[in-house]
């Protein structure tokens, strides 16, 4: 089976999990299934990049900030790349731009483009990361960068769910049976998360 996770950093949880029995299933065709709510601000890797959606996201009055995908987002400058500083990462560079909205012929979205020229080529060999979101001009580009660079977490709490709590049994041959194995080390992890959360606030980020 396949599982599309909505996970939350700043909790530690799993908020939604779009589940799905055919394994060979595109992710991207889940994408309609995702509940969204206003004033949330989704941070997206360039798979999710997918106009339709970012749309969605943006009438229903919630926020993206997405990993640009070249061929699914293309775009018209509206001005030169500024500087905006430096991050942990790297220089910094923000631009406004024009995306055409594929489900409604003639409307286009103004949208920023932000540039992070890396210091250091990623695993793949990128030098830079390219983001594009429809947060206020009030979120610094630098801030954009930030957030993105916590993207990371989900990854780290798919590891805690193999490794502690073995979300994926091997035995298992019957896509239900393996989803709902799942399932259940997603409720226990969202436990653990719940554990953390209350020790941190009341001992300390450090305990």
């Amino acid at each position: 089976g396949k599982a599309l996770a909505i996970y939350e950093p700043a909790s530690g949880l799993i908020l939604e999990a779009v589940l799905e029995e055919n394994a060979h299933a595109q992710e991207r065709s889940l994408l309609d299934q995702i509940p969204i709510e206003p004033g949330q601000v989704w941070i997206i890797d360039r798979n999710f990049c997918v106009r339709t959606f970012l749309f969605r996201i943006q009438r229903t009055a919630a926020y993206f900030l997405v990993r640009r995908h070249a061929m699914n987002l293309p775009f018209q400058e509206l001005e030169p790349l500024k500087d905006k500083g430096r991050c942990a990462t790297g220089q910094i560079f923000e631009q406004a731009i024009a995306v055409e909205d594929t489900e409604f012929p003639g409307v286009v979205h103004r949208l920023r483009r932000i540039v992070l020229q890396l210091d250091q080529p990623t695993r793949e060999g990128d030098t830079e990361i390219v983001l594009v979101t429809n947060l206020p001009e009030e979120v610094s580009a630098i801030a954009c960068c930030e957030a993105y660079r916590g993207r990371w977490q989900i990854e780290g709490h798919f590891q805690t769910l193999t490794e502690l709590l073995h979300c994926e049994v091997p035995s298992l041959g019957y896509p239900r049976a393996a989803l709902f194995a799942f399932s259940m080390s997603v409720v226990s992890g969202n436990a653990l998360a719940v554990l953390k959360g209350n020790l941190r606030a009341v001992h300390g980020e450090e305990m």
